[in-house]
């Protein structure tokens, strides 16, 4: 455990069970608890609202990010942090000491309208409702806003500040350096506008691509640690099932292809190159080649390709990906698409037989999809354009 007496007492700093949920020392912060706004859409019951698809945003699926810790009171004593987020409303915490002993890490997990903390040394997760649940929806916001940016929120300026509304009623709010348009403090505010924690002194990247270092500090201005930027990963990708607690999982056998997953798959160019079997690996590298060149300077491909399957799963098309409107012929403009995947048990391209009965059934205007990623395994989609 952390000394409770390293900071004055558990109300100061308190063991790692009080950092649950990541709410961070919420006794320090807010000694009595406050009503916020449900997030829209919460008004049926949390067991039973379904999540929302999961959505690329910037070209990622997901983040992950490692930072080591330091607390003011316990210079020789770090600990590590473990963000993961993935979009919209999945995200997961886990503080751990570094030192030898006991199980002494803390994850808290989101899942939708839904979150839950796994406190030190236990295997069974706790529902959070009310108060405790905003306070993780608003930190892992925060972090979001540090690790996505302005990418996922849609923020205004005034000056050298931008704020952002979130769904749950909160405000994020950025204060940028005057030499650069990075910012140099990142807060959130709850519903009622009061702060509930703050990432201060933030330094970038010479690039400007991710941030190296920070300070959070509590709403009221007390300093709880210094954190610096270990690993920070944009390419990963999750099932939702990640962002549950292991005591909440459903079950299932290894390998198994069963777990649906709905997904938002944002408006994007596409060529599609006709064949009459499964490319191999050398025409699926020629074919990027070639495609790469077709693209105007400064725009890139998407990782991996698709194959685009007739009814019983069959190939007909070579797809390819990039970002952003068609630059001319032959790629064509795909809209925002909804599509129901699941996992291939394996790469192999007549795994799609036995894969094929687990996915709904296709509906007017869609199609079925083979995709395949670098490291990944492949996914079978029906994909359809939202009404």
């Amino acid at each position: 455990m952390v000394n409770s007496s390293a900071r004055g007492g558990p109300r100061a700093l308190g063991a790692l069970a009080l950092l649950a949920a990541g709410v961070l020392m919420a006794t320090q912060r807010s000694a009595g608890a406050r009503p916020v706004a449900q997030e829209p859409g919460t008004e049926v019951a949390p067991e039973e609202a379904p999540l929302p698809p999961l959505t690329r945003v910037a070209g990622s699926w997901a983040v992950h990010a490692r930072t080591r810790v330091v607390f003011p009171g316990l210079p020789d004593r770090p600990h590590t942090l473990t963000v993961d987020l993935a979009f919209p409303q999945r995200g997961r915490w886990m503080l751990a000491a570094e030192d030898a002993g006991d199980d002494r890490r803390v994850l808290a997990y989101r899942c939708g309208p839904r979150a839950w903390t796994l406190p030190v040394g236990s295997s069974n997760s706790e529902p959070l409702e009310g108060r405790r649940l905003e306070e993780v929806r608003l930190t892992l916001a925060l972090r979001r806003a540090l690790l996505v940016g302005e990418h996922e929120y849609t923020w205004r300026t005034d000056g050298l500040v931008r704020t952002a509304e979130l769904p749950c009623g909160g405000l994020l709010r950025a204060t940028l350096a005057e030499e650069g348009r990075r910012p140099r403090r990142l807060e959130v505010l709850d519903a009622e506008g009061l702060p509930w924690e703050v990432l201060e002194d933030v330094t970038w990247s010479d690039d400007g691509r991710s941030p190296r270092s920070w300070t959070l500090l509590a709403g009221r201005g007390t300093t709880i640690w210094t954190e610096s930027l270990e690993q920070l990963d944009r390419t990963r990708r999750y099932r939702s099932s990640f962002f549950l607690p292991p005591d909440r999982r459903e079950s299932r056998a290894t390998g198994d292809a069963t777990v649906v997953e709905t997904l938002r798959l944002p408006p994007r160019a596409e060529l599609t190159l006709a064949i009459e079997d499964w490319p191999t690996a050398v025409e699926v590298r020629d074919a990027r080649e070639e495609a790469a060149r077709s693209l105007p300077e400064g725009r890139l491909l998407q990782p991996g390709h698709g194959v685009l399957l007739d009814g019983r799963g069959r190939p007909l098309g070579l797809l390819l990906e990039a970002d952003g409107a068609a630059p001319a012929a032959p790629w064509v403009a795909r809209p925002t698409t909804l599509a129901r995947a699941t996992r291939l048990p394996s790469g192999h391209p007549p795994a799609v037989g036995g894969v094929l009965r687990r996915l709904p059934p296709k509906g007017p205007g869609g199609r079925l999809v083979a995709w395949f990623r670098p490291g990944e395994a492949g996914e079978l989609r029906r994909e359809a354009v939202p009404d």
